[in-house]
């Protein structure tokens, strides 16, 4: 999944989450936590409705991942 986005394949995306059950998808997504949704922002130049939508459903099926905060920038010494 990084590989794509990383590559700007919004449809290699969308072809993974239309190919494999829910419950994958959702346990792609929770390891990942909201790395990958950093991934498609920092990755993409132009916004596309294709873009839009992956990250809409990417937020569907994990919408945890909008509440998770970095650890690094929160870690207090």
């Amino acid at each position: 999944m990084v590989i794509w986005i990383r590559s700007r394949s919004w449809a290699g995306c969308h072809k993974f989450f239309n190919e494999h059950d829910d419950e994958l998808v959702r346990e792609v997504l929770k390891f990942y936590n909201s790395t990958l949704l950093q991934e498609v922002a920092m990755n993409s130049q132009v916004y596309s409705d294709s873009l839009v939508f992956l990250a809409l459903r990417m937020i569907h099926r994990h919408p945890l991942s909008l509440t998770v905060n970095d650890s690094i920038e929160n870690e207090q010494p």
